[in-house]
């Protein structure tokens, strides 16, 4: 069994070292190596100095620990890293950290010929006609948080509408979310995404006074009450929209490109006291009704890679944290997480997060 001691991290204008004592002798490692680099240190080895003994997952975490620290004095390599992957036309970089904004991204594996659009392609169409990319996944060291880069074009990605309920539980979803709202009594409502229609046509007009729809695919009817923005939420001036109640979207928030950019415009559309009322993939721990103050799964990737269900990454779900993150990102432009609701198991969590800003708009 080796012997290893953590000697100390250097960090040069060229270099970002890692160094260790393996039997007696230093060794130097490449700060960004990954995690299975680490680990082959790890593996079958006593860290001398930590607590850990043999134990592996503890090893690998002071390694990790380490590592994270070294790349602390020399983020830019990292961001050069990711800044040198090729960025196909069209496409997006995104090479910084979606909660923190901070550079800094490692490489982790790719999916080659990955096709862009996700759901069931238009009639008379054939595999050959799907535009492909390589799917790239990355992680950040300092947040733990895995997320796709580059972006691929929205409007190739979303190039028809694909949000049509298949199933019983959906609309049963759909139903229970409209209750959510109602019981919040806001009189105008912005809705991001919801093409369809599912909660306006529920609500506009009747509960809810006015209702605004951004979506560039909406496929939903004309409705007293209702107006349809038919755009990309980002694309569309802040000044179009007046202050509302209430921002409401419906398993978005693993699909959005910039989280902290998506909550910032929020924040600024709402009115003093306004509510972002949002439904994710997720469940509240051991109860129909989960209390403020207790753990959340927002959305719950971590969930669903421990039982192999969706949401998986791809090039609609480009980010991947853990719950508590979301929380405190949501925390961070000044929402309070007033109240959750369980829906369907492990389906999805209904939230009522209070603005403490609101409509705070750029001069």
């Amino acid at each position: 069994m080796r012997v290893l001691a953590l000697l100390a991290t250097i960090a040069a204008a060229q270099d970002c070292l890692l160094t260790l004592q393996v039997d007696g002798v230093t060794r130097s490692i490449d700060a960004r190596a990954t995690i299975e680099t680490l680990r082959s240190f790890a593996r079958g080895a006593v860290l001398r100095g930590a607590g850990c003994g043999d134990d592996e997952s503890c090893i690998l975490d002071v390694l990790a620990g380490a590592a994270a620290a070294a790349r602390m004095a020399c983020p830019r390599a990292d961001a050069d890293a990711a800044a040198g992957v090729d960025v196909p036309p069209g496409f997006k970089p995104r090479i910084f950290d979606v909660l923190t904004g901070a550079p800094g991204l490692e490489p982790l594996f790719e999916v080659p010929d990955m096709p862009l659009y996700m759901a069931a392609a238009a009639p008379g169409t054939a595999a050959r006609d799907d535009s492909k990319a390589a799917l790239r996944f990355w992680w950040s060291p300092a947040t733990g948080g895995v997320q796709v880069h580059p972006l691929a074009p929205l409007e190739e990605v979303y190039a028809r509408q694909h949000m049509a309920p298949i199933g019983s539980l959906w609309p049963k979803h759909h139903a229970a979310f409209a209750d959510f709202i109602t019981r919040r009594r806001p009189r105008h409502v912005l809705e991001v995404g919801g093409g369809p229609g599912d909660l306006a046509k529920q609500l506009a007009g009747r509960a809810v006074e006015r209702w605004t729809l951004v979506d560039p695919r909406a496929t939903c009817p004309e409705l007293e009450g209702l107006d349809i923005v038919r755009a990309f939420f980002d694309d569309v001036d802040e000044g179009v929209f007046e202050p509302v109640d209430a921002v409401v979207h419906s398993h978005l928030f693993e699909h959005l490109y910039d989280p902290r950019a998506f909550l910032g415009r929020v924040a600024r559309l709402l009115k003093p006291g306004g509510r972002m009322l949002f439904s994710a993939r997720g469940r509240a721990p051991d109860a129909r009704r989960a209390p403020s103050g207790r753990a959340h799964q927002v959305p719950n990737m971590t969930g669903a890679l421990e039982t192999s269900t969706q949401p998986s990454l791809h090039w609609e779900h480009t980010w991947l944290v853990h719950e508590a993150y979301v929380r405190w990102l949501l925390a961070d432009f000044g929402f309070e997480v007033r109240d959750t609701l369980a829906f369907g198991g492990a389906h999805s969590v209904f939230y009522d997060a209070e603005s403490s800003s609101g409509a705070k708009r750029p001069k």
